[in-house]
């Protein structure tokens, strides 16, 4: 099945929007991003705006809810997108410090894996 050009996603853990940068490309809609940490959101606007711009994308690009993701409720996230009754995609790379070495290995018992799970869930 084809996905439609301009099919909306909303991304959560959007970090800097690297992959958000590669659903855009391949001609999907980013319609609403999520980051807790202020850096990436900045690194966000500034970088994915430039993007755009270089490849002929038109818009600034804005996190859209920097709450955490423990925080947002699913109806918060369907009122902000206004996607209610629209079918709509779901990407996120939720942090994974607590499953790599330097993390300790803490896995989902660690603050950050615990993310995954609500990211999950949600």
């Amino acid at each position: 099945m084809r996905i439609p050009n301009n099919f909306p996603i909303i991304s959560f853990y959007t970090g800097g929007g690297f992959l958000d940068m590669g659903f855009e490309e391949a001609g999907y809609n980013i319609v609403w991003t999520n980051e807790y940490d202020q850096a990436f959101a900045k690194l966000y606007s500034s970088g994915i705006s430039s993007w755009r711009k270089s490849t002929g994308y038109i818009g600034e690009a804005v996190i859209t809810n920097t709450n955490s993701i423990t925080e947002i409720t699913v109806d918060e996230i369907l009122k902000e997108t206004k996607l209610l009754n629209e079918n709509f995609g779901v990407i996120g790379g939720p942090p994974c410090q607590d499953f790599s070495n330097n993390g300790r290995q803490r896995g989902f018992d660690g603050e950050r894996g615990k993310l995954t799970i609500e990211f999950l869930n949600k």
